[in-house]
């Protein structure tokens, strides 16, 4: 697999590029499509069958278990980000190593319904902080020290609307699920139905001669 190839599976929906000027139309939006991701989660996750919990959807990945439980993961990390931006003068965030988390037992074995529940409630306390942060606000600064920069509130709610879209990764795993499942049936339904026919034919053939 190229490149190219892995970073269409790993950004269905494609990298993040947020706008020049981020304007507070773009940033009232972000709220919402961040207030509408559990719900947009729920959803998906309805659609998936047990077995599909533990597959990933691209080559090296995370299965579907971890990716909802990293987006847990991150988006507690930014809530509390937003908190220390909103009450500290330009803190220095800390930063964690996401893939570390995402291999501990509590994620790999975690329950997609406790993750969901996690998701919601956690969102519930987010959506109203962001609510209530007056125009002014946005502009607020946290320092990452990966990053080795400063990140506006406005740049941060923009990021994660882009990666509560997970949904579009999750509608993609299924997608290739469905091919694995057509390849399979298919050569399931060869092995089992057209071969012994075409044995058949090939010896009735065979007699005729």
């Amino acid at each position: 697999m190229t490149d190219q190839q892995n970073d269409l599976l790993k950004f269905p929906i494609g990298k993040f590029q947020p706008p020049e000027v981020i304007t507070q139309e773009f940033i009232q939006q972000s709220v919402k499509e961040i207030e509408a991701l559990p719900a947009r989660l729920r959803e998906v996750v309805s659609k998936m069958s047990k077995a599909h919990h533990d597959q990933s959807y691209r080559p090296g990945s995370w299965n579907a278990r971890q990716v909802l439980y990293h987006i847990g993961d991150s988006h507690l990390h930014s809530y509390i980000r937003f908190k220390w931006a909103l009450t500290e003068d330009s803190p220095v965030i800390k930063a964690y190593e996401q893939n570390g988390w995402a291999e501990l037992f509590d994620s790999v074995d975690s329950d997609m319904e406790d993750s969901l529940q996690f998701i919601e409630v956690l969102h519930k306390r987010w959506v109203k902080l962001l609510k209530s942060i007056p125009e002014e606000g946005w502009d607020k600064i946290f320092v990452h020290p990966e990053m080795k920069r400063e990140i506006s509130l406005k740049w941060t709610v923009a990021l994660y609307a882009w990666h509560g879209n997970p949904p579009g990764a999750f509608e993609n795993y299924r997608c290739r699920l469905r091919s694995f499942r057509t390849i399979f049936f298919t050569i399931n339904a060869f092995i089992h139905f057209f071969w012994p026919y075409l044995c058949r034919v090939s010896r009735v053939k065979s007699r005729g001669k």
